[in-house]
């Protein structure tokens, strides 16, 4: 079985479920408006993050309600619902502890468990690409909380909120937001009525969010009384956003740019999944700000930055990997394979799993005298360079006889670039991997300047996970 690249809610493989942990807390414990910021590279893991999160919050996943007293569609996979559900169940008392620990001690006695509230709501703006991004999140709330109003696990919940009054706030919200667009296209519109027109789009998003989770009206408020006597409120809409950072520079830093300005309620907090250097890069490039400028943008943009942890033991990820594949089995040999494979790829939960796909699709081609675990070894090391270094591994396919040249090129280093019979093969081999050993960085300079420093330490940056992988062939393969 091939291991597919849907997010997960079983974290435990990769150490995740203490950063999981450590976002909900700040969820629940922060006082909104609050933006949280989920940090990792492509393929960290920061959906599945998010998604255990929303799991431990009480979230329903993204569906349908079917018509005829039909059960609901829902996008939750059938091998993930068990482990969904797990999460769910408890998170009720969850909140009720959590919420109740922050209070004044003169009101905790008087909290029950049915004041608490919290409403996770899912967002992919890549799936929207292209259009109004602020809309399209409107919109997508409107329809997860008409779907809420019907799913069993919510319907019970929402009694005594005034969902319809703040389905028709968001309406308004999304008429309103397409005049002051036309309006702001429009020549002549004064800076000030811009203004004006951001602080009335900003007050019905606050009264739309309060009917959909927090009415006015007695206890049911939301807002209780704080360890420090503030007003604290334990009702809240939680927004997950995932995916921002694949979308245009544009289109992105519009999102952010509308949600600091005009949806930030005293009930919403807003948690974004994305590669903070990809935000710095597009601020920089779009406003020409400094480094350290976009930093600042950044830092005032969200309150809080949780981490994707880099998983520091990957073996039981990669045995329930290779165990999923068709590759040898044998429970010696795995040790042997984890570990080759650990060197090779890059800490990424993502490359791992397309790195052993790719194998065992490699090894299933195979003709059927596959041979010992040694000669394993070494397919692995040729399928590193099949998609590490492809014209590395074309040129070998095509001239095998070449083997002895990376070899040899690989053994004698930068050095081996000065030899009187070094073969223009050899040359390629070195070219290729001259990142993988100590003096490339230099490059041939004796004093490089400034700007010479800043590039070779770009490009190092850049590349900086390939090298720590051809580091790791160049030992295994000499």
């Amino acid at each position: 079985m091939i291991t597919n690249d849907y997010w997960t809610v079983d974290l435990e493989h990769l150490g995740g479920a203490e950063a999981g942990d450590k976002l909900v807390d700040v969820i629940i414990g922060c006082r909104p408006p609050y933006s949280v910021c989920v940090q990792g590279k492509w393929g960290a893991g920061k959906t599945s993050l998010m998604r255990y999160a929303m799991a431990r919050l009480g979230g329903q996943p993204m569906g349908l309600a079917m018509g005829g007293g039909e059960s609901h569609a829902s996008e939750l996979p059938a091998w993930l619902k068990e482990s969904w559900e797990a999460l769910v169940a408890p998170h009720q008392e969850l909140l009720r502890e959590q919420l109740a620990r922050r209070l004044d001690e003169s009101v905790r006695a008087r909290f029950q468990r049915d004041d608490a509230l919290v409403m996770p709501v899912w967002f992919n703006p890549w799936n929207h690409r292209g259009g109004d991004l602020v809309v399209a999140l409107l919109q997508e709330l409107r329809a997860q909380m008409t779907f809420f109003q019907q799913a069993p696990g919510f319907a019970q919940k929402l009694l005594g909120v005034s969902v319809e009054a703040g389905l028709r706030w968001l309406d308004k919200m999304i008429d309103g937001l397409a005049e002051v667009r036309k309006d702001w296209s429009a020549a002549g519109t004064r800076r000030h009525e811009a203004r004006s027109d951001l602080q009335r789009l900003n007050l019905q998003f606050e009264e739309a969010v309060v009917r959909l989770v927090a009415p006015r009206s007695g206890v049911e408020s939301g807002d209780w009384v704080d360890a420090h006597g503030r007003s604290f409120p334990v009702r809240r809409l939680v927004i997950f956003i995932d995916d921002l950072d694949r979308c245009s520079e544009t289109e992105a830093l519009l999102l952010l740019d509308a949600i600091k300005l005009y949806l930030q309620t005293s009930h919403c907090v807003f948690v974004f999944g994305l590669d903070v250097v990809a935000i710095r890069t597009a601020l920089m490039r779009d406003g020409r700000r400094s480094e350290e400028e976009a930093k600042a943008y950044v830092d005032k943009l969200f309150q809080a930055t949780v981490f994707v942890p880099v998983p520091k033991d990957r073996s039981a990820f990669l045995r329930k990997l290779l165990e999923a594949s068709a590759l040898p089995e044998g429970g010696d040999q795995y040790a042997t394979l984890i570990g080759l494979v650990d060197e090779l790829v890059e800490p990424n939960p993502r490359r791992l799993k397309n790195f052993v796909n790719g194998l065992s699709a490699a090894w299933c081609a195979e003709p059927d005298e596959k041979g010992s675990l040694e000669t394993f070894e070494l397919f692995v090391l040729l399928h590193y360079l099949r998609e590490a270094h492809p014209d590395v591994f074309r040129f070998l396919a095509y001239d095998p006889t070449r083997l002895g040249d990376l070899t040899q090129a690989l053994e004698s280093g930068d050095q081996g670039l000065g030899l009187p019979k070094t073969t223009p093969s050899q040359v390629f081999f070195r070219s290729v991997f001259r990142h993988a050993f100590a003096l490339a960085f230099e490059e041939g300079s004796k004093d490089p300047s400034a700007a010479d420093h800043h590039e070779l330490a770009t490009r190092f940056r850049e590349r900086l996970d390939r090298h720590r992988s051809d580091a790791a062939f160049v030992a295994r393969w000499i």
